[in-house]
């Protein structure tokens, strides 16, 4: 069984990871960390807002 690194909920082979140019790697790495804490905030906004609608806040 080949091995795999996980980058923002994919697998990708460690063959193709190991082929890509650095600056790729670093883009992808950057982008992704963005993403999830882009997702992070949005998710605090949500149950902030169910919060404040359901009156709780």
């Amino acid at each position: 069984m080949s091995s795999s690194i996980t980058i923002a909920g994919i697998d990708i082979p460690q063959a193709d990871w190991d082929a890509t140019p650095e600056s790729v790697k670093l883009l992808v790495t950057v982008l992704s960390e963005r993403l999830a804490h882009i997702e992070e905030q949005l998710h605090q906004n949500c149950n902030y807002s169910g919060l404040k609608k359901s009156g709780h806040f």
